[in-house]
């Protein structure tokens, strides 16, 4: 299976709270695996973001809103031209596909502990390419 570096970043914090769910064993068990390979593409991608701020000369700073994010060109003279530079290579990094991932769907039961098994509609959206419901 292929995703974009996008959805594989998505799926990795969405896994990373699903892990903190009370699950059977093996499902335990598959969601940590394949935790770890979106881990590795998440990795990847942020080797490759890091080269687009050297290249471009771009800072981070907390944005207006919270949990946003401004970047800012450190080279004057060309703000707005390595900006614009750098959104097209990021937006390019965002959309380009990872290596070919193989797994197995996550099987998520559909009651634990006799209870129907609860997950926020955000959790699953990110989810959505990596589980299937028992």
């Amino acid at each position: 299976m292929r995703l974009t570096n996008n959805e594989a970043i998505q799926a990795q914090q969405a896994l990373s709270r699903l892990m903190e769910v009370k699950l059977p064993i093996k499902v335990s068990l598959d969601i940590a695996l394949v935790s770890n390979l979106m881990e590795q593409q998440v990795k990847t991608f942020a080797t490759v973001r890091d080269k687009l701020f050297k290249t471009y000369k771009i800072a981070t700073e907390k944005g207006d809103i919270e949990g946003t994010v401004k970047f800012i060109c450190t080279e004057k003279g060309k703000e707005q031209e390595n900006i614009m530079a750098f959104q097209d290579g990021f937006n390019e990094l965002l959309e380009a596909k990872t290596e070919d991932l193989t797994f197995k769907k996550i099987a998520l039961p559909k009651e634990v502990d006799g209870k129907p098994l609860q997950l926020e509609p955000s959790i699953l959206v990110a989810l959505v390419k990596l589980v299937e419901i028992e």
